[in-house]
């Protein structure tokens, strides 16, 4: 896979990641706080329950990701996959970049939270509610390539 081709699918996977985590999150708080429901107790239930949802399912793809290159050994994402799989040096381009794509969220989140004593709970937030964005599915990527290889053990 030439260069070019690996930073244009990199650029729309992690696009797309970005805007899924977003219909996610906006999904959610549309449906926990304007009144498509009559009762409050199933607005914020079936919130939670579908962010829940979209949270695993993100959590997920990596390993959706991995089982879909190996079906289909001649698509791009198998090029992707094993472009990423066989230059470990490409990890160091990878995980900074996919961090700037999240850096715009965590910017608006420093700009509500004023204080330097709610970081902590700024990065809470990061990591609960967006459920550790673009740079999270990259390393959970790596996570699943490594015991892929064997190299990782697996907790269960």
């Amino acid at each position: 896979m030439s260069k070019l081709k690996f930073y244009t699918i990199f650029s729309i996977l992690n696009i797309l990641l970005t805007l899924y985590i977003t219909i996610c999150i906006l999904g959610a708080v549309i449906l926990m706080f304007c009144k498509l429901f009559y009762t409050p107790d199933i607005l914020v239930f079936t919130g939670l329950i579908i962010y829940t949802v979209c949270v695993i399912l993100k959590l997920r793809l990596p390993k959706m990701l991995i089982n879909w290159s190996d079906k289909h050994k001649n698509s791009l994402i198998n090029k992707f996959v094993e472009f990423i799989h066989n230059n470990p040096q490409q990890k160091k381009f990878i995980l900074p970049l996919s961090f700037c794509f999240d850096l715009p969220f965590i910017l608006y989140l420093i700009n509500i939270v004023h204080k330097v004593g709610i970081l902590f709970h700024m990065f809470l937030t990061y990591f609960i509610f967006y459920a550790g964005g673009v740079l999270f599915f990259y390393l959970i990527l790596y996570r699943e390539l490594g015991i892929k290889d064997g190299k990782i053990e697996t907790f269960f």
